[in-house]
């Protein structure tokens, strides 16, 4: 279900039909409303897809009983939208939502459609527990007892040359229990020698290996939203945790990399201590340094408050 406006109405009575009025102000007139929106209606809700996000609109129902009509009170409403139909329209390159109920598939909700495979799925907890508003249920990794738990993809070129340029990676991450290093993801050069094309964990990013490094810190036992930012043209490193910016060191993109395919999140390797325990959703890439003002509305449209 996209953007939208629903009504509900008369939840008991008997109606032939109704018909919705809809304007962008007021209609205190009832004998000079404006053309009705749909007419003829036989249920008691409406869904209005045709609405303009952040624009507010007035109500009102008429309802028919033979040749009798009843007009209903006025009632307003501003037209909101969802963390997912807002991700769709930014045309993330890579998303794992990281939503599964069961099996072995990692759905790519991105453009590049690249899906994923669980390894180890008697170490997962599917939907175990919802880090952002809207989802069904993070992927919790290794959470009662230390093990390799991840998620492995065969990295498309797009993925292994991503840091050559300008992008954006987020992800809502809530870690239970800290583990050596820690790892959120990592595309792998050499996993025995611990080398990747690009490297994230609770604590720090880095690309390549222990490169162009930026710190932070996610809490242990708490829900983060976390997303960095690289912008070429404009020479600009920072990185935005749970509302809040920091600037990080530009340094000028690599100009040649070691092309990797193993891309991995958690990034356990074959080693139980390499990996983040806990819960991960919405591991999001993009192809393009996103603007404050739409890793400001991600972060606000899945916020859970209250």
């Amino acid at each position: 279900m996209g953007s939208g406006i629903r009504l509900e109405f008369a939840q008991f009575g008997d109606f032939d039909s109704f018909d919705i009025h809809r304007s962008t102000s007021s209609m205190p007139d009832v004998d000079n409303l404006p053309a009705a929106l749909v007419t003829g209606l036989t249920t008691m809700f409406y869904f209005d897809q045709t609405v303009v996000v952040g624009a507010t609109y007035y109500y009102r129902v008429v309802a028919r009983r033979g040749s009798e009509v009843a007009v209903s009170d006025q009632v307003f409403a501003a037209a909101g939208v969802t963390f997912d139909d807002y991700l769709t329209t930014l045309e993330p390159l890579f998303s794992w939502k990281l939503d599964e109920a069961s099996g072995t598939t990692v759905t790519d909700v991105g453009t590049a459609h690249v899906n994923g495979t669980f390894s180890n799925t008697g170490a997962l907890v599917y939907r175990g527990k919802v880090l952002r508003k809207g989802h069904a249920g993070a992927v919790g990794f290794a959470i009662s007892a230390e093990a390799v738990s991840q998620v492995n993809v065969v990295a498309p070129n797009d993925l292994q040359r991503l840091t050559m340029n300008s992008f954006t990676w987020f992800a809502w991450v809530h870690p239970t229990v800290a583990t050596t290093y820690n790892w959120l993801f990592s595309n792998w050069i050499s996993a025995v020698n611990g080398t990747a094309n690009m490297r994230a964990s609770i604590n720090s990013f880095q690309f390549p290996h222990n490169s162009r490094v930026i710190s932070y810190g996610l809490t242990i036992g708490q829900t983060s939203f976390i997303a960095v930012v690289y912008n070429v043209a404009n020479s600009t490193y920072k990185f935005y945790i749970n509302g809040v910016w920091y600037s990080a060191t530009y340094t000028a993109p690599p100009t040649s990399i070691t092309t990797a395919t193993s891309f991995q999140f958690p990034a356990y390797a074959s080693y139980s201590y390499f990996g983040m325990r806990g819960y991960l959703s919405d591991l999001t890439f993009f192809k393009r340094a996103l603007t404050n003002a739409e890793v400001e509305n991600l972060y606000g449209l899945g916020l859970i408050t209250g």
